[in-house]
């Protein structure tokens, strides 16, 4: 396992976890997938800051546009904020797209399966929750049926598949990009309570719905610029005239450390 695998488990199982259900818990669900869908603009702050990319003003209108869409599909009535369930729903955020930010600057280490990587971060952030079970949770360990399907589709559909395949987006994919598809869980979780549960969506929801959904797919046709260093460095261009997206991954970079074996990306 390498040391990256692990502050990735920490971040994007780890730490996000927690956070998501204490969030969960204390926050109306609509607040929660709004601050949730915030991770594009923190994606956004986090390539300017250290220089990993340049997003340009139309990725930072297209993450805002999604959040207001979020926002209107999702919170709905009287609004009740409790300072901590906010606190952690920042954090599992901040946590999470810094995880999805790094999974993309890292890459997968030589000789090593991405789903190899992907089972080592599940393994390293299931270490670092299962603390927590004995001093948050002290409800009787009643194992029934239903408990045992709800256990297995976290596991393998809700864990082990959806993890696989979200890091492996995450490789192949710019990080905004990535993050934009993020949007689509709240509006997927709309649309679930309105054809299996039966709930009602007004005419402004509806309307926050295809904001969303026009700001996540948008997101997706624009290129992300490479950070200003390389490119005013004479970045070498490709075939097609275009210069490459370092900030997406697609060409390696190179450091002082010439011996160094880079992590390749599959």
């Amino acid at each position: 396992m390498a040391t990256e695998d692990a502050a990735l488990g920490l971040l994007n199982i780890g730490l996000f976890f927690p956070m998501l259900f204490v969030a969960a818990y204390r926050l109306p669900g609509g607040v929660a997938a709004v601050v949730g869908s915030a991770q594009p603009l923190v994606v956004v702050a986090i390539s300017m800051i250290f220089g990993w990319g340049r997003p340009r003003p139309i990725q930072v209108g297209l993450a805002a546009m999604a959040v207001i869409g979020v926002a209107l599909t999702a919170v709905s009535g009287a609004i009740r904020l409790d300072a901590t369930g906010l606190a952690a729903a920042v954090v599992g955020a901040v946590s999470m797209a810094t995880g999805v930010a790094l999974t993309k600057r890292w890459g997968v280490p030589p000789d090593t399966s991405p789903l190899n990587s992907t089972a080592w971060q599940l393994l390293v952030g299931g270490i670092a929750i299962t603390p927590l079970i004995p001093i948050v949770d002290n409800g009787p360990w009643a194992i029934d049926t239903e408990a045992v399907v709800g256990y297995a589709w976290l596991a393998v559909i809700g864990g082990a598949l959806a993890y696989s395949l979200w890091f492996r987006g995450a490789r192949a994919l710019p990080t905004a990009k990535v993050t934009l598809l993020g949007v689509l869980s709240p509006l997927t979780a709309a649309v679930i309570g309105w054809v299996v549960l039966g709930q009602n969506m007004t005419g402004l929801q509806c309307a926050g719905f295809g904001i969303a959904l026009v700001g996540s797919i948008a997101g997706q046709f624009v290129r992300t610029r490479p950070p200003r260093s390389e490119s005013s460095a004479g970045t070498a261009r490709t075939s097609t005239g275009d210069l490459p997206d370092v900030a997406s991954g697609s060409v390696p970079r190179i450091t002082g450390d010439t011996n160094r074996t880079p992590r390749s990306r599959r």
